[in-house]
């Protein structure tokens, strides 16, 4: 096609110009393919707009039609340039769709995008946010993970969870970290666990710090709306992984049991997996096994298999019981409870509120 018009640009293709000279002076196609010393073929794909125009064929249309080379070059430029805007603009209206649903002030927020109520705008900063040329790549369920097509997730879900893992990673990418330390880190499990007697809140930056150590990129994001994943551990390289969590901060049990969870994971030391949770997707056996493996250390790391045996046993779990149960493990009352909800057991003091 020799020329493209979209809202208010036409782009003509030099070959659209050609033709206007060639009615204007009643030369042939076939004349012309002579002229130039090329075949018609080529002089019927140049006119009508299937071939781009090069270097050389502008020389030799300058000589047959004596004009300059510069005017041809610039047609061909001007066409070239219409012509990307016409397919931005057409690759925009369909993702218009996509960035309607994404709360785009979630970034702002964060620093990482321009303030804008345009939607053209917004899309060019989360194109360029994300590294993708088009939006609706992330509704794509082999994206950032592997979501099997028969898991019970909704579009929405699938575009909030990719783009809440790009965010975590791009932070990630940016944190400086040391080459990972499996042995190191091994060592430092239980000066970690003895961060869980506090509030979650307190020991954020000590645990950030101790991670970087030993090349975990550590990063908490605020809740996105409709993402489903709550934490995702996702190998960058050999020599660093991102550890991300929903900022769970004010649930001090839920944040110590998922913080666990993904040390868990990072110990399996699976590089080609990306595991998340907070919802099940996967249908992967691989995944699920370190799943189940890294909650069971969680469980067991956090609070003893045989302790919680005996706790269970003697059925009081009034605050003070929980509260001294939970001060001889040296743990946060909070990860007791948590766990105890988990497990399905009725807590008095929580049911009577």
């Amino acid at each position: 096609m020799n020329k493209l018009e979209h809202d208010n640009i036409i782009a003509f293709h030099p070959g659209y110009v050609i033709k206007d000279i060639l009615e204007g002076e009643g030369m042939s196609q076939d004349e012309l393919s002579k002229r130039l010393g090329t075949s018609a073929k080529t002089v019927s794909k140049l006119i009508n707009g299937k071939i781009d125009l090069t270097r050389e064929m502008a020389m030799k249309l300058s000589i047959v039609f004596d004009t300059s080379v510069t005017m041809w070059l610039n047609l061909n430029q001007d066409y070239l340039k219409k012509k990307i805007e016409i397919e931005k603009r057409i690759s925009q209206k369909m993702q218009f769709k996509t960035v309607s649903q994404l709360d785009y002030n979630y970034w702002v927020r964060l620093g990482v995008v321009a303030v804008s109520n345009e939607v053209c705008m917004q899309i060019d900063e989360l194109q360029r946010y994300f590294g993708v040329t088009d939006l609706n790549t992330m509704y794509d369920r082999n994206f950032l993970l592997k979501i099997s097509d028969s898991a019970p997730i909704s579009e929405s879900q699938i575009l909030h969870a990719n783009a809440w893992i790009q965010t975590a990673m791009n932070f990630a990418k940016k944190a400086n970290t040391e080459i990972f330390d499996y042995k190191g880190l091994k060592k430092k499990l239980t000066a970690l666990r003895d961060m869980a007697m506090s509030d979650s809140r307190e020991k954020w930056n000590q645990m950030k710090d101790l991670l970087s150590a030993h090349g975990i990129a550590f990063v908490l994001l605020p809740t996105l709306d409709h993402c489903p994943v709550e934490t995702v551990v996702k190998w960058l390289s050999p020599d660093k992984v991102l550890f991300a969590m929903r900022d769970n901060l004010t649930n001090t049990g839920k944040f110590w049991t998922d913080f666990f969870n993904g040390i868990g994971y990072i110990m399996e030391r699976r590089l080609t997996l990306t595991i998340a949770t907070g919802m099940a997707i996967y249908g992967d056996k691989k995944v699920q096994a370190v799943k189940i493996k890294a909650e069971d250390f969680s469980k067991d790391f956090l609070i003893p298999r045989d302790d919680y045996r005996i706790f269970l046993e003697s059925h009081s779990f009034d605050r003070r019981s929980v509260d001294a149960f939970a001060e001889s493990l040296r743990i946060h009352p909070d990860i007791v409870t948590f766990r105890l909800q988990n497990d399905g057991v009725e807590i008095p003091y929580l049911t009577a509120i």
